[in-house]
């Protein structure tokens, strides 16, 4: 249960950071695939990330830690999909 929560969290945090137009380090990741680096944080129980309120539980152990994501996006039914690969806490 406490993974789903973290996949939901992370799906949750890509999405946003693709529509936010954050770039993307492509150099550091393998082709095909994308790195986010995002702090996130739990204010009244809500996940916030870089100012963006994302709908998800937190993981308290991520919470305040600088993570990077690092997966594969597709576009399914006009909608971006991230599929995770590798997360890890970066601080």
């Amino acid at each position: 249960m406490k993974a789903a929560k973290i996949l939901v969290g992370i799906l949750a945090i890509a999405f946003v950071f693709s529509f936010a137009g954050m770039t993307f380090a492509a150099d550091e990741a393998a082709p095909g695939e994308v790195m986010i680096t995002g702090v996130i944080e739990n204010v009244d129980g809500a996940m916030i990330v870089d100012g963006n309120k994302l709908v998800g539980d937190v993981d308290a152990g991520l919470v305040g830690k600088k993570v990077e994501v690092t997966g594969t996006v597709a576009e399914v039914d006009g909608v971006k999909v991230l599929t995770v690969t590798a997360i890890k806490a970066v601080e």
